[in-house]
């Protein structure tokens, strides 16, 4: 059986700023908030497509990052954590990346 996750976000934590990241985000990313609480900026980010297969949505993922230009991806390496939100029916999952 293949399962796949109804919704996927993900949020991203900063000292430098997110716009620039975001605003080269690409159509299938939806923007939810970017600012800054306390001196870190913040970028949530949502529903990068859904599919049958979990495996297609991770890799969507990648190659919309490693698409960017090199400046926005020395913001996305610049960033203090990345955490990606995976929901499958009522479950959440949330993976943390530092």
């Amino acid at each position: 059986m293949i399962h796949f996750f109804a919704n996927v976000d993900l949020v991203i934590y900063s000292k430098t700023h997110l716009r620039p990241l975001v605003d080269a985000r690409g159509d299938s990313v939806i923007e939810m908030w970017v600012g800054s609480l306390r001196r870190t900026y913040e970028a949530h980010l949502g529903k990068l497509g859904t599919t049958k297969n979990t495996l297609i949505d991770h890799s969507r993922l990648c190659k919309l990052i490693n698409a960017r230009p090199k400046a926005k991806r020395r913001i996305w390496n610049a960033a203090i954590r990345i955490v990606l939100i995976l929901e499958y029916m009522h479950l959440l999952a949330v993976v943390i990346i530092d």
